[in-house]
């Protein structure tokens, strides 16, 4: 890590020292930290999507999940291939209150990749949100078959059977997680 603040302080606009800075702080769980030096590396060298993405997982894990949007959205912008991005700009939308463009993010990484637990999951949370309850469990159900160890996703199954009134379905959602 010396190395690297070296490196940027006898070139402040090397954008990889302040990448590689921002990635050490990321993984000692500093983000604000993290997210200075990502928002550093983002303005040196624009067109790094991983910068950009970098920078929103930091916001995004020191609590500013609203101000990492954009930062998302940019990382998407530069590569519209990169299913993380798409994902985490999902669960960002979620956190947010924004259920309807959280799922039109799940359902892209979905297309794209039919067997990510994590986005038929997301796309559940958003479908229960929007209160389309029979589609969030047919969606939990898809995550669960790809990941039937998935303790989030059976709770949340059963969480909403029992909403819904379906006590033995949701008995049984419970009885699994206990096994598990």
């Amino acid at each position: 890590m010396t190395s690297f603040h070296t490196a940027i302080e006898k070139n402040p606009k090397l954008a990889e020292g302040h990448y590689n800075l921002g990635e050490a702080a990321l993984i000692a769980g500093k983000f604000k930290i993290a997210a200075q030096f990502f928002g550093k590396a983002s303005e040196l060298n624009p067109k790094d999507s991983m910068a950009h993405y970098k920078l929103a997982l930091a916001l995004a894990q020191s609590g500013a999940v609203k101000e990492a949007i954009p930062s998302y959205e940019k990382a998407i912008q530069l590569d519209p291939n990169d299913m993380q991005s798409i994902s985490d700009l999902g669960f960002a939308y979620l956190t947010e209150s924004k259920a309807g463009k959280a799922r039109e993010q799940f359902q892209k990484v979905i297309v794209a990749h039919p067997d990510s637990t994590m986005a038929h999951y997301g796309l559940a949370l958003s479908l229960k949100t929007l209160g389309k309850r029979e589609e969030a469990i047919q969606e939990f159900k898809k995550a669960l078959e790809i990941s039937p160890k998935f303790i989030d996703a059976h709770l949340e199954t059963a969480n909403l059977l029992a909403d819904m009134g379906k006590a033995n379905d949701s008995r049984a959602e419970y009885e699994t997680v206990a096994i598990l």
